[in-house]
């Protein structure tokens, strides 16, 4: 078992929960498992800037389609052709890794005191694959809403009990997180049903199994806001749930991890670590966690934008050469857009994505051909709108759909994620081959 590699503490700030932390995995060790990406002094050297995206990221493993949740219908988009899903809300949605299928997690009412969960699975073209009926059920009310510090695509609304859903890398399972502390493991070839876990993992906000198949790796938020990074060995009975970040587990600090990614190898996680303070989340930093060595090293930080730079979101390339990221800068009580970047794991070259001076991108991910985002611009004439646009290896962009927007900014299209409904379509998507993923 793979966990058993870790450093395990063996005091906690509770002796009645069994929760376990990682001893803390920035203590240096002579010969690292995987050498950390320098990172430059962002304040006296500027980032490299590439000729396209071209030179930085190998694309294989990128799927043709992607998924676009947006007034009240779920879309997607390959190549020219942009079909309608399944209009309605929708708890959460995860597509499959190669893009040709999406799981939908959708609620109702069962019997006035319970909220029932179903999955469905589609494919690219609207058609269902598979139906889970009541994979899982809720007292109604019974669940806390997690309060969310940044819109996160893996997140549903604040309002609402945080409700996840991701789909394994190797594609033969789905993961099903509810902040009320359930953990469902759907295979694709079984039933589901519920891991029980050692110690509580209610405040649950996002799980994703490892590329390996056998932990999961599992946010964690308090009821004082700041979260936690954590492995569960579904091996176990019941399932070890064991911190490994923030460093040093829940020592009183500000100190919170918002979203990680697996290594493409299984060998660690990449995540997102930042401080929470009264205006916010700021110093937002890319971190790589190596679990052989129980170590970590910065990989990326928001110093593109000067010392008040911080990173937001993140993604990691498919074949897990290169990371992309936003990065923002204090405004008031907010952070405010200043760029998206792509670095290379390998050599640290940094390419700065072209984006409009007068957008914002929400989020961002790898397709076959190329780069797509989605950014939200405003203008005196359209008021703001939210625009999907791809990129082309040799740079050329394309908008390839336009939606107005009605409601306060939030991730609208993502691989996987929570469905938040974000406006009225302006207009019908239409995709070219020259600008879009084939």
């Amino acid at each position: 078992m793979a966990l058993t590699l870790l450093v395990v503490a063996t005091a906690c700030a509770d002796d009645s929960d069994d929760r376990q932390f990682a001893s803390d995995p920035r203590t240096p060790v002579e010969e690292p498992t995987q050498a950390a990406t320098p990172v430059s002094d962002a304040a006296s050297v500027a980032p490299e800037t590439l000729a396209s995206p071209e030179a930085l990221v190998d694309r294989r493993g990128a799927p043709a389609a992607i998924y676009v949740y947006a007034d009240g219908a779920l879309r997607s988009v390959d190549g020219e052709a942009v079909r309608l899903l399944v209009e309605g809300d929708l708890a959460a949605y995860a597509a499959s890794p190669g893009g040709d299928q999406v799981a939908v997690v959708t609620t109702r009412d069962s019997t006035g005191s319970e909220v029932m969960y179903s999955i469905t699975i589609y494919d690219a073209d609207g058609e269902t694959a598979r139906t889970y009926d009541d994979v899982l059920r809720v007292e109604a009310g019974a669940a806390t809403p997690v309060a969310v510090a940044t819109p996160s695509s893996h997140r549903s609304d604040a309002a609402s009990p945080a409700i996840d859903l991701s789909w394994a890398a190797q594609g033969g399972r789905l993961l099903l997180t509810h902040g009320a502390g359930h953990l469902i493991d759907v295979p694709l070839d079984g039933e589901p049903h519920e891991i029980e876990t050692r110690s509580s993992i209610s405040g649950a906000f996002q799980g994703d199994w490892s590329p390996r198949g056998d932990v999961i790796g599992l946010l964690l938020r308090n009821d004082e806001g700041p979260s936690e990074l954590a492995l569960v060995a579904p091996g176990d009975e019941p399932a070890s749930v064991t911190v490994i970040a923030p460093a040093g587990g829940p020592s009183g600090s500000s100190a919170t991890v918002e979203s990680f990614v697996w290594k493409a190898n299984g060998s660690g996680v990449f995540f997102l670590e930042a401080e929470l303070t009264q205006a916010g989340l700021r110093g937002g930093t890319i971190v790589q966690w190596d679990h052989s060595s129980n170590s970590t090293s910065i990989v990326a930080t928001g110093g593109q934008a000067g010392p008040a730079g911080s990173v937001t979101w993140f993604a990691v390339s498919p074949d897990g050469r290169a990371i992309m990221y936003r990065v923002a800068l204090p405004d008031g009580d907010g952070l405010t857009f200043n760029g998206l970047y792509l670095r290379s794991l390998d050599t640290g070259q940094v390419y700065r994505v072209p984006v409009s001076v007068i957008a914002d991108v929400t989020e961002a991910w790898w397709v076959a051909e190329g780069l797509v985002w989605s950014q939200l611009a405003t203008s005196q004439a359209e008021g703001t709108m939210v625009e999907i646009v791809f990129i082309d290896a040799g740079g050329v962009q394309t908008q390839i759909a336009s939606y107005a927007l009605e409601a306060a900014a939030s991730p609208v299209a993502s691989p996987g994620g929570a469905a938040t409904p974000i406006g009225t379509p302006a207009e019908s998507p239409v995709a070219s081959s020259s600008a879009t993923p084939a």
